[in-house]
């Protein structure tokens, strides 16, 4: 399954690093934005239903720091 970063209103996956990243993964954190919550539920599923193989695709520059490094 692919998961294809996508941009509404800002990147998708790059608004939801955090999480992917394990640095915030406490629900209660929610900042309470319908689009957060709506970008939260649409990912669990996108990420829950694969059985053999998930990819997410996305910017590179989302993973650079300063330097440029990954």
């Amino acid at each position: 399954t692919l998961v294809l970063e996508t941009f509404w209103y800002k990147h998708n996956l790059e608004s939801l690093k955090e999480r992917l990243m394990g640095e915030r993964c406490n629900g209660s954190d929610l900042d309470g934005t319908h689009r957060e919550q709506s970008r939260l539920k649409l990912h669990y599923v996108a990420m829950t239903r694969p059985t053999h193989l998930l990819c997410l695709a996305m910017k590179r520059s989302t993973f650079k720091d300063r330097t440029g490094a990954l």
